[in-house]
């Protein structure tokens, strides 16, 4: 996942948006953080 702007569409909007699934910022942060570690590794 390249661009995260791509949660901000449907599918993953159909049960809510980022900042409703997930209030905890540091949750989010975490995700965010997940998903950058993985697109690095597939740099590689």
């Amino acid at each position: 996942m390249k661009d995260l702007k791509v949660l901000q569409n449907a599918p993953f909007t159909n049960k809510g948006n980022v900042v409703e699934l997930f209030p905890d910022l540091n949750l989010w942060n975490g995700i965010k953080g997940v998903i950058n570690q993985i697109n690095a590794n597939a740099a590689v």
